[in-house]
């Protein structure tokens, strides 16, 4: 079944941006040595994630709508590490996917300037920004590097660069306003003098305070921008315990915190109260030992935000017993609203903390009543280690038609039977089902649950095993549904148009959710959505009345996420409509509106994929062909789109095109460099198509290197190539240009080559003449051009004779060989 909404994934890496920075706008991109960058603006409070994988890293913003736009970003940015940004807002949040250009490259993140979040690509081989110095390896008197901020295009004027390794800060002891003093009035330098004590206690004490001061006017800056909280000492006064206060608790409260003694507890010296006279070492001693200072680092609250997710998601070791998912015990039978009071009552204990029994109990009661979002809401309003909390949120998200996540309970990709295996099928991460066996388990774990439930989550369930390629496991699933007896819903219905789609029943199919769609009940949206995939799937034309329906249907839903999935379905109708151009106007215009969503982009790849010029027209090929990068990014999903787009331009006589158009698929895509060799070829740069095919053993590559070198005369090598790699028909198609009479006799099937080919061998002599035949107007004409010329060295009257009896069967002959050469 067609869903129109979308869901964003779970990414791998969490942190929080800095205080004091405004979201949104363009994001900047710019190149340094050795590293590729590109930074964004984010939100004080922010969270991000950072998942690389498979040539792709995505920073992924949850809860929050910013709007980013990229059209400067490769202004000053080359394409080799970075080869594309895209943005996008979906669902859960906003998404920035960056293209990869390079196999092995480093991707990491930072913060510059406390506002803005810098993503560096770099070489593999260099060392990251936060690898520590080797000391030892360090000369003493090594000059400190520095960065000019001037002229980098992807970070704001005033914001350093993150240096490729930590510098330490020299401390300047020089006076300020000190007259510099001429060379030769300096005092020299006494090797042998020896440096006493009081004058090496004073230079390290000024060194010391002078670089404990810079420390603590960093501290105070970090602490106004919001970066680090300084907090109150303890002041060593306990509060009242639980036990003085209330002594019938004395049995079930710990033991009141020691309290430490007075003498180790040092004065506490506010940051803004400093005393006159006093030293910057002792006030950041005082700092540090009262506790005022509190540091974390990012990766230390990366990795703790991280590993809590792991623990709430993680998915189980083992499959779940089937006692643990027993729905059908989650209720004691009586009304929901009967059993809710009761339950809320009871769901508070001793000193207002959750009962984490009873938090369990009421999300699985509003699961079985099939009130999803209910028990989300009850299993995140109170912080309680409820019993398989994880596993309640992902079932809850199913019931109310949303998708789990890849790393929770519910996307193991091991098989599970019984109950845990159906709701795994339902989630539609893990196979559906391994085995006849298996399935029979999950068949009777569905038909366990409440009538309610089957109503509600049969249709997603005949929809993965669809998509499985299951019919038969499909339709039992229904069946059960329909055994209950409970009125059809709207998704059962559309259910069972799919089922009799597949069996080949088609027409049927879209006659019943078109007397759906006109009888306006429940959601048209998606009625609409399914007839139209349906149709599309059979390669039924989609009337004009559907395209007006759809195009009213994306204006009902603009500004929703359901305005992208209607759109590209949309384009997707047009195109196989033959409307190949407004396909690519609609896909264009969405892209606008709706800031590039990767639904449309998968819909430009299908439509490119399966676009013939036969039938759209060589020109409205061409293009839409020639806007192709305008719709379509550089990953590898879309390398089948492109390799028909070129595979036709190549047949159109566009070489040139088709170089543009092959360009990203050429480091990973055999049949794409074969394209891009016969491209070159066209283009008549045959060294060009030798080296795109290097190393290419396979027969495309050898007939595309043979032609190569015949196209340079080189006849005889080609033939070799192409013998050697088995293609004997191809080598004898060269035998003609290659002046391989004898061959082209032996091989060739047309007559009127062969013909011509007999009289070259024979006129080199190397074959024999044929004799003279004594009648020649009785020859056919291709024995009469073979005949051998009379010698009119001694004019006759018969020379003359076999001459015009020859020469009246070969007009047509001739005239059409001359015409084919």
């Amino acid at each position: 079944m067609r869903h129109l909404y979308g869901a964003a994934g779970l990414a791998l890496l969490v942190g929080a941006a800095p205080a004091g920075a405004v979201e949104g706008g363009n994001i900047r991109g710019g190149e340094h040595e050795g590293f590729s960058r590109i930074v964004m603006e984010i939100d004080p409070a922010t969270e991000w994630s950072l998942e690389t994988i498979d040539g792709r890293a995505t920073i992924f913003f949850p809860g929050k709508s910013i709007t980013y736009t990229t059209g400067n970003t490769f202004d000053m940015l080359p394409r080799d590490r970075i080869a594309d940004v895209r943005t996008g807002i979906v669902e859960a949040g906003t998404v920035i996917s960056v293209d990869l250009g390079c196999d092995d490259c480093r991707v990491s993140t930072s913060f510059v300037g406390a506002r803005y979040l810098a993503l560096d690509v770099s070489d593999a081989d260099r060392k990251s920004a936060f690898d520590l110095p080797d000391l030892d390896a360090e000369e003493e008197d090594a000059p400190v590097e520095t960065a000019e901020v001037s002229g980098t295009p992807d970070v704001p004027p005033g914001l350093p660069l993150a240096p490729e390794q930590p510098v330490i800060p020299l401390v300047d002891l020089t006076p300020p306003n000190a007259e510099p003093i001429p060379l030769e009035d300096r005092p020299a330098v006494v090797a042998d003098a020896p440096e006493t004590d009081e004058e090496r206690d004073e230079r390290e004490t000024q060194v010391v305070s002078s670089a404990e001061q810079t420390l603590i006017e960093q501290i105070e800056r970090a602490a106004r921008q919001g970066l680090i909280t300084l907090e109150e000492a303890d002041d060593g006064i306990s509060d009242t315990s639980l036990e003085q206060a209330r002594p019938q608790f004395a049995d079930t409260t710990p033991p009141p915190r020691p309290v430490a003694p007075e003498a180790s507890l040092p004065p506490t010296v506010p940051m803004a109260l400093q005393k006159p006279g006093s030293r910057p070492n002792d006030i950041l001693s005082t700092m540090l030992d009262s506790g005022q200072i509190q540091a974390t680092t990012v990766f230390e609250r990366e990795s703790a935000l991280h590993a809590q997710r792991l623990r709430e998601e993680a998915s189980p070791a083992t499959c779940i017993p089937d006692f643990r998912l027993d729905i059908a015990y989650w209720s004691d039978g009586s009304p929901l609203f009967d059993q809710v009071p009761v339950m809320m009552n009871e769901i508070l204990g001793e000193f207002d903390e959750p009962d984490p029994v009873v938090v369990t109990e009421l999300a699985q009661l509003y699961i079985h009543f099939g009130f999803g979002a209910e028990a989300i809401n009850v299993l995140e309003s109170f912080d309680s280690q409820a019993r398989d909390r994880a596993l309640l949120i992902e079932m809850a998200k199913l019931v109310d038609g949303k998708r789990v996540s890849p790393y929770g309970p519910l996307g193991r990709k091991e098989p599970c039977p019984g109950r845990h295996g159906m709701w795994l099928a339902l989630g539609g991460v893990a196979p559906t089902y391994h085995s006849e066996s298996h399935f029979e388990s999950v068949e009777n774990a569905f038909g366990d649950l409440p009538s309610s439930l089957r109503l509600m989550l049969g249709p997603k369930l005949i929809e993965n095993l669809l998509i499985a390629g299951q019919p038969d496991p499909a339709r039992r699933i229904y069946d059960i549904i329909v055994r209950s007896g409970s009125e059809e819903s709207q998704e059962v219905k559309i259910a069972k148009a799919m089922l009799d789609a597949d069996d080949g029943h088609a027409r049927d199919a879209v006659q019943a959710l078109s007397s759906m769609y006109e009888s306006n009940a429940g959601d048209p949206v998606e009625v609409l959505g399914n007839m139209v995939d349906i149709a599309l799937e059979a390669n039924y034309p989609v009337p004009d009345r559907t395209i007006t329906d759809m195009r009213g249907a994306a204006l009902e839903h603009r500004g929703t996420e359901r305005e992208v999935a209607i759109r590209a379905l949309l384009a997707q109708a047009l195109a196989a409509r033959n409307e190949l151009i407004p396909a690519v106007t609609e896909l264009t215009e969405a892209n606008a509106d709706l800031r590039n969503p990767p639904e449309i982009e998968e819909a430009a790849a299908h439509i490119f994929a399966n676009a013939d010029p036969e039938k759209v027209g060589p020109a409205n090929f061409a293009k839409v062909a020639l806007g192709l990068d305008d719709l379509l990014s550089r990953r590898p999903e879309n390398d089948a789109a492109r390799i028909n787009v070129a595979r036709h331009l190549l047949d159109m006589s566009l070489p040139n095109a088709a170089v543009d158009v092959l360009d990203p698929a050429m480091g990973r895509n055999d049949e794409a460099r074969i394209l891009m060799a016969r491209a070159h070829l066209n283009q008549g740069n045959y060294g060009s198509a030798r080296k795109t095919i290097e190393g290419d053993e396979s027969q495309q590559a050898a007939e595309v290197r043979a032609r190569s070198w015949a196209m340079e005369g080189q006849f005889d090598r080609a033939t070799e190539i192409l013998e050697d790699a088995d293609l004997s028909a191809e080598a004898a198609s060269l035998a003609w240009q290659a002046g391989d009479w004898v061959t082209v006799t032996e091989t060739e099937t047309d007559e009127q080559r062969s013909t011509m080919a007999k009289y070259m061998a024979a006129s080199d002599g190397l074959v024999e003449q044929p004799p003279l035949t004594e009648d020649p107007s009785e020859l056919s004409p291709p024995q009469a051009f073979l005949e051998p010329l009379p010698q009119l060295d001694s004019p006759s009257i018969d020379a003359t004779r076999r001459l015009l009896a020859t020469g009246n069967q070969l007009d047509d002959f001739v005239a059409e060989i001359l015409e084919r050469e």
